[in-house]
């Protein structure tokens, strides 16, 4: 496979958007974490005994099964038909590999993260799969938490630390009175990071 050259560069302060739509909803997932799209005919699915509910089966994409994702059941969207031409959409993100089906692929956007909005505390409340939104040509696109989604169905696949090797470390000194600022769009690794940070000392933190 011939090197891609790179699409943004350091400073921009720009990210590549996938828009998809999804049971005639625009969503949007970060391209860093999508591995490649597929068509979604010819793929066979093979159900799995005890599988999740938002789990729809497992497939072989080059000789490694890969789980397939009901994202529109995942996320309680009403789908009264299936499109034509479906695209399987395959992730790869904290050393897992998933995919989803989407209805099809918009197009793949760069935008600026200044552009991006997040929701309200009480939607963000209800909504935890959505970390915010983005206006793209006159319309609003959803902008997925994957990790968080996929946290939700496989909870092995959540980054955990060591909470007690941190804590056996002495803790510096003048870490209550350092300052940090902490930006992350996933509220797992937000928890995650936070936590670490506070448990070795760091007291002012602004997340």
């Amino acid at each position: 496979m011939a090197k891609q050259e790179i699409l943004l560069e350091t400073g921009t302060n720009e990210v590549e958007v996938a828009e998809f739509m999804l049971c005639n909803q625009n969503f949007g997932v970060n391209v860093a974490k999508i591995r490649e799209f597929i068509p979604f005919e010819g793929i066979t699915v093979s159900k799995l005994p005890g599988r999740h509910p938002s789990v729809a089966g497992v497939f072989i994409l080059r000789g490694k099964s890969i789980p397939l994702v009901n994202l529109d059941q995942h996320l309680e969207l009403a789908c009264n038909e299936k499109a034509e031409n479906q695209v399987v959409v395959v992730t790869e993100f904290n050393n897992m590999t998933t995919a989803f089906v989407a209805d099809f692929i918009n197009r793949i956007h760069r935008v600026s993260w200044s552009e991006f909005k997040p929701l309200n505390a009480m939607l963000a409340a209800n909504a935890t799969c959505v970390v915010g939104s983005v206006n793209i040509e006159d319309h609003e696109v959803l902008i997925l938490d994957l990790e968080n989604i996929i946290g939700e169905i496989f909870p092995e696949s959540i980054i955990n630390y060591d909470e007690t090797a941190f804590a056996e470390k002495p803790k510096k000194e003048n870490r209550e009175q350092a300052k940090i600022f902490f930006a992350e769009d996933s509220a797992i690794i937000r928890r995650q990071v936070s936590k670490i940070l506070k448990s070795v000392g760091y007291e002012q933190l602004t997340v």
